[in-house]
């Protein structure tokens, strides 16, 4: 990244045999996202473009410098964490801006309720086995699963409290996409937060179907959790919040 037309610090010599060290305004944030799926996708010189990475709302970058018609950044957070990208100078603008995430971790609260053996997915059309939970995150109540799949390999996830950490990647279309039969205004279903429990395989994430994870069926309260939960940070800077788990399953097995 040499010869970009500014950086972010500088330093001045006002006084003889002295130097001050001059920053810059260049912290910035993903202001807008993709509403759809609620990444952004942004460029990279070592990568073709299949191999693109994107940041999730409010990731924290570093301006560095513009050159040919390309704003070029440091990501301070995240998968991409270190990593050099660029937007379009137009997109820049529009994208990243000041508005930072709260710097306080938001409590996500899941207290286990009835196992329901016939739960009818309508964007399915099909009946799940669903240990199911009520949801409390920020005022928001919601519906959500905490296992579906019962076949020796995913359980409910015990009770306790977890970190919920940063979105890691945009997460198939295809497992989420299907939602919108049921509530065609679904956003951002594309952002999966993990949970720092055993290999961290386990999300929050929106859906009708759980593998151990905390899957929010209520398809309407989606977008209002899923900017609640992107817009904290925890203390170490590496995650949105906890995970609070009270009770127990009906069925753990």
């Amino acid at each position: 990244m040499a010869n970009l037309s500014w950086s972010g610090s500088s330093t001045t010599n006002t006084i003889p045999l002295s130097a001050q060290r001059v920053e810059a305004d260049v912290v910035r944030y993903v202001n807008k996202v993709d509403t759809d799926s609620g990444w952004l996708l942004v460029g990279s010189d070592d990568f073709p473009r299949s191999q693109w990475k994107s940041l999730f709302k409010y990731c924290k970058v570093m301006l560095i410098g513009s050159k040919g018609s390309r704003t070029y950044f440091k990501v301070l957070e995240g998968e991409s964490k270190g990593r050099i990208l660029y937007l379009s100078d137009a997109n820049a603008d529009e994208y990243l801006g000041k508005k930072a995430p709260k710097q306080q971790p938001i409590e996500l609260i899941v207290t286990y309720g009835r196992l329901d053996p016939s739960w009818l997915s309508k964007s399915r059309n099909k009946r799940f086995q669903q240990q199911l939970a009520n949801g409390v995150l920020g005022g928001i109540n919601f519906e959500v699963s905490m296992n579906t799949s019962w076949n020796g390999t995913f359980y409910p996830i015990p009770s306790g409290t977890y970190s919920i950490l940063l979105p890691d990647f945009p997460h198939t279309k295809d497992y989420t996409n299907q939602y919108k039969a049921e509530y065609p205004r679904l956003s951002h279903h594309q952002v999966w937060f993990p949970i720092a429990y055993g290999n961290n395989s386990r999300y929050v994430h929106v859906g009708n179907v759980s593998e151990g994870c905390t899957t929010v069926l209520s398809l309407s309260s989606w977008s209002s959790i899923h900017e609640m939960l992107v817009s904290h940070r925890s203390a170490d800077g590496n995650g949105v919040g906890i995970l609070t788990v009270k009770g127990k399953p009906e069925r753990n097995v």
